[in-house]
């Protein structure tokens, strides 16, 4: 998933999850809520563009242990020191971010089938086909999307990875 930036903007470029991810904790009013050390730690370790890689946070929204362990490996290996509540903050941004995500691809998918069957080639129903690896592999990512999309008998739809066609 990545989210195109305005054309007109100086800074258009392409920003997937880890980039998002990477902008938002290292807001002030972000940093403000973490411990000094945790922020100043993220400070130093995402100071780089793509230096929060979508897969760490996948892998941190993943950790449902009690003590948020998983998520404590990758700050960790970031050397970021952390406290349980700011694993909790971090953990949770990587939620945000990516549940946002989903809705917006949804948004896609919705604005299709609220235009109805001529959107479709004219035929009723519409299986909805994702491709790539956020998709795919981040976790709970595959089941979001359906719950935003409309409901009712005009939306019969359903959601599936796409597979590839061979010629």
């Amino acid at each position: 998933v990545a989210v195109m930036m305005s054309k007109r903007a100086p800074s258009a470029r392409r920003r997937y999850l880890g980039e998002l991810c990477r902008v938002t904790v290292l807001d002030s009013t972000v940093r403000r809520a973490l411990s000094p050390d945790c922020a100043a730690g993220l400070a130093a370790a995402f100071s780089e563009k793509g230096s929060l890689p979508t897969a760490t946070m996948a892998a941190c929204e993943a950790d449902k242990s009690a003590d948020l362990a998983a998520v404590k490996s990758a700050m960790d290996a970031a050397r970021i020191p952390s406290t349980y509540q700011d694993r909790v903050l971090f953990r949770e941004a990587c939620v945000c971010i990516s549940t946002r995500a989903a809705k917006l691809s949804a948004m896609g998918i919705a604005a299709l089938l609220a235009m109805g069957p001529p959107a479709m080639s004219g035929k009723p129903g519409a299986t909805i086909a994702v491709d790539g690896t956020v998709f795919e592999k981040y976790p709970w990512f595959k089941a979001r999307p359906p719950h935003h999309l409309p409901r009712g008998p005009r939306a019969r739809t359903r959601a599936a990875p796409a597979t590839p066609r061979h010629p």
